[in-house]
């Protein structure tokens, strides 16, 4: 059952951010901080962080693209910047990232 609620912009986590993410996590098991399980899934969707803006503005706050990774035993979920793993935003998504 999925629970997390990502807004869809059918913004997908690429191939080459895959390459990137497992070069950066490299060939050692990353233990979960939380339960101490291996066992992580990438999500497939690139999920939006919105900077929470305290003030009226006149333009839209600002977004920050997140690949989510997960663990699969307790849920504890780490939040990559998807531009530092490469994502190019379209066009039509450039608006706000």
């Amino acid at each position: 059952m999925r629970i997390m609620a990502l807004i869809n912009t059918g913004a997908v986590v690429t191939p080459e951010m895959r390459d990137r993410l497992n070069q950066l996590w490299g060939n050692r098991p990353k233990h979960c901080s939380v339960c101490g399980s291996f066992s992580w899934n990438v999500e497939e969707s690139i999920a939006e962080l919105h900077l929470l803006a305290t003030l009226p503005q006149l333009v839209s706050p600002q977004v920050i693209p997140l690949v989510v990774i997960t663990c699969q035993t307790c849920g504890n979920t780490l939040l990559l910047n998807a531009l530092k793993l490469g994502w190019v935003p379209s066009n039509s998504l450039a608006g706000g990232v």
